[in-house]
């Protein structure tokens, strides 16, 4: 009789509500409680579970849709699901209530269940109560058991929830869903509801209320300050084994208390399992930029959540350079990215004034009467479309176009070129598929070479703006995406490399690609191995620099929908000093913009700062006016050729001498006024002096050493 009442539980033949007694004897690891909603939901709600509607009309009900481990004789697997759409996103809270359930016979019941996210919006909660009997669930004391739920639009397994704390009383669980038209209606999905007994507790398991994106930017603070822009998120480390570490990276403080920052927290582990309040901020000891995730320590593991990232340096100081895809932007077309172009374009433009870059390459641009709307909304800035595009002029109107949009104060284009719009059928004779479909089918990378001027320095600069082949569609001996993207990124690092090998080069856009590996499915045919398609980069570390790679190893995202990286940004050797050092990041709106995904796009900006003062001499001293008022200092002789001496005035700043390169050859602190540079041994050339201020003024001077 017990072996038959288990077997008929894991059938699904017994509801949850014949389920509220056990039997006596329980083998840990057994089975006790299985839904798979595959028999239960066939008739609508299965038995035993409530749904109750707080606001709107939106609710759970079944689905055909479910996670296919088990499947019904039909072969429909089913499941519940709620998405709170409706013509618009629409404001709902739903309640989702299981049966009673009394976990008195067991030793460690643990509860695990799968789901699935589609869409934007406010993500679900979890909760348990030993009170709730019927009616509205806001009348009852409900208890959170932390997020569990997915974090994309796969089934994924919320891992094993302890439940033994409450085995003294019957409980109910809860599943509660919100959206509104503000912050988006998501689709979420719900499957193989379990709940197991074990011998015993489950690995810690540590959860937050954090988003798939919340990576959180601090304003600038000067070096040796604290800033007073405080950022904080919710955790719990369910089941710890033992104590809870939580350390941040250099120019940045944690607290429990909003007080007594520091880097590094420790927690017992009874308070490591309680409800908990992180908070963060900026406190910066050094010049720079600063970046790195939140990492958590406990049980032999080390679990990174979120991205912190800050400077010192403000921002007219250096040259901010943004890649975006903006997801068919302008499109009044059907599933062409959001439904209104004209909340598109006021989110885009109310962004792009927020970061107030200098540069940037955009991507899938495609109504050209809404960018023209767009760029007239920013003040100072001009644009470029390339005129490349897919399939060529038959369908350029409609096609995803690749634009620069500049500031105009500090960026003057000199050329505006599409690459690679010689090459023939004969070059890529061996393409893996027709020769018509390089580079996307036409839509070829896009240059432009612009004079940069910056804190009285001027600069060349050329970028490259990309949209490579995307992976939409899947692989197949017909669509070899992989295999093409890679041929195009192999053919446009070859011109590169014989075109512009000695210029200050960055290539940036939307790779439909990460730089560690691959995205693309390995397990097809066509894809050989998990290489990423721009390896030909990777591996030519002497001439190129992936800058933005660091975010890759972060585990961040810039397509919202997916575990990766895919915009990024790649700088030539000759620009890699210029890098201000961690200031690659992703940006993310700020309150104002909400329910992004649906009404913005489905990636996010990649921004990273470069520093004139860092870039080779030989460029900057062409930009710096012959006489720099610059009382109290004086050089000495000048042309040079054995002993440089350096008299300042009331004055013990830094003084670094650089080379043609860019690179500091020596960098000195005066004492009592004056510095000596021994320049015999260097080649003849023009250097450059740099001179850190006492009030935090650079100053520049050109030497001859001849």
């Amino acid at each position: 009789m017990y072996l038959l009442y288990f077997f008929l539980v894991f059938l699904g033949k017994i509801t949850f509500a014949n389920l509220r007694e056990v039997p006596d004897i329980l083998t840990p690891n057994s089975i006790i409680i299985q839904e798979n909603f595959n028999r239960s939901c066939t008739k609508g709600i299965p038995p035993g579970w409530t749904v109750y509607g707080v606001t709107g009309n939106q609710t759970w009900t079944c689905t055909t849709y479910g996670h296919k481990t088990i499947q019904t004789d039909n072969e429909i697997s089913y499941a519940l699901q709620i998405n709170g759409y409706s013509g618009k996103a629409a404001e709902n809270e739903s309640w989702l209530i299981s049966p009673v359930y009394d976990l008195s016979h067991f030793q460690f019941p643990l509860l695990s269940f799968y789901s699935r996210v589609a869409f934007d919006g406010p993500r679900p909660q979890l909760f348990i109560s030993t009170d709730y009997e019927d009616g509205d669930p806001n009348a009852a004391t409900w208890t959170a058991l932390g997020d569990r739920f997915a974090r994309g639009d796969h089934w994924t397994h919320s891992g094993k929830i302890n439940l033994a704390r409450y085995k003294s009383r019957a409980i109910r669980l809860a599943l509660v869903y919100f959206s509104s038209n503000e912050q988006g209606a998501a689709r979420w999905t719900l499957d193989d509801w379990t709940i197991t007994n074990s011998g015993q507790a489950p690995a810690p398991f540590l959860s937050t209320n954090l988003e798939n994106t919340d990576y959180m930017h601090f304003e600038t603070v000067q070096a040796g300050q604290s800033g007073t822009d405080l950022q904080s998120f919710e955790f719990l480390l369910s089941d710890p084994s033992g104590g809870l570490t939580i350390r941040v990276n250099e120019g940045f403080g944690i607290s429990k208390t909003q007080n007594g920052f520091s880097q590094q927290l420790s927690y017992t582990a009874e308070e490591a399992a309680r409800n908990n309040t992180l908070w963060i901020r900026f406190e910066p000891q050094t010049e720079g930029a600063f970046h790195g995730p939140i990492s958590f320590l406990f049980a032999d593991s080390i679990q990174q959540v979120s991205f912190l990232s800050g400077s010192t340096i403000n921002q007219e100081e250096t040259l901010d350079i943004v890649t975006w895809n903006i997801a068919w932007f302008g499109s009044d077309l059907p599933y062409q990215g959001p439904e209104d172009p004209g909340k598109q374009l006021e989110n885009v433009s109310q962004l792009i004034r927020a970061m107030d870059a200098d540069i940037y390459a955009l991507q899938e641009i495609t109504n050209l009467d809404q960018f023209q709307k767009l760029v007239a909304s920013l003040e100072g800035y001009e644009a470029e479309i390339s005129p490349a595009a897919s399939y060529g002029a038959s369908d350029f109107e409609a096609a995803q176009k690749l634009a620069f949009l500049y500031k105009t104060s500090t960026v003057s284009p000199v050329t505006f070129r599409v690459l690679l719009q010689g090459v023939t059928s004969e070059d890529i004779g061996h393409y893996p598929a027709e020769p018509n479909r390089f580079w996307a089918s036409g839509r070829l990378p896009f240059l432009m070479e612009a004079e940069i001027r910056l804190g009285g320095m001027q600069q060349t600069l050329s970028l490259v703006n990309l949209h490579a082949r995307s992976n939409g569609g899947g692989e197949s001996a017909a669509n070899p995406r992989y295999a093409m993207r890679k041929f195009d990124a192999t053919v446009l690092k070859d011109s590169l490399d014989q075109y512009y090998g000695t210029e200050n080069l960055l290539i940036l856009g939307d790779l439909n690609d990460d730089l560690d590996e691959t995205i693309a499915d390995t397990n097809a045919s066509t894809v050989s191995g998990s290489e990423t398609s721009f390896i030909r980069f990777m591996l030519d570390k002497d001439n190129y620099f992936p800058v933005t790679l660091a975010l890759t190893e972060a585990d961040l995202r810039s397509y919202i929908l997916s575990d990766n990286i895919i915009d990024h940004m790649i700088l030539s050797n000759e620009l890699a000093e210029s890098y201000l050092c961690q200031s690659a990041r992703i940006v993310v709106p700020e309150d104002g913009i909400a329910n992004f995904l649906n009404n913005t796009s489905d990636h996010l900006p990649v921004i990273i700062r470069l520093d004139p003062k860092k870039s080779p001499a030989n460029n900057l001293i062409l930009g710096l006016p012959e006489e720099i008022n610059t009382s109290g200092i004086s050089l000495y002789p000048n042309p040079v050729n054995q002993t440089l001496f350096v008299q300042l005035k009331g004055q013990n700043p830094q003084v670094s001498l650089i080379n043609p390169m860019g690179k500091i050859i020596q960098t000195r602190t005066s004492q009592e006024g004056m510095i000596a540079f021994d320049v015999s041994m260097l080649p003849r050339g023009v250097y450059l002096l740099h001179i850190t201020g006492e009030a935090s003024r650079d100053i520049y001077k050109k030497i001859i050493v001849r």
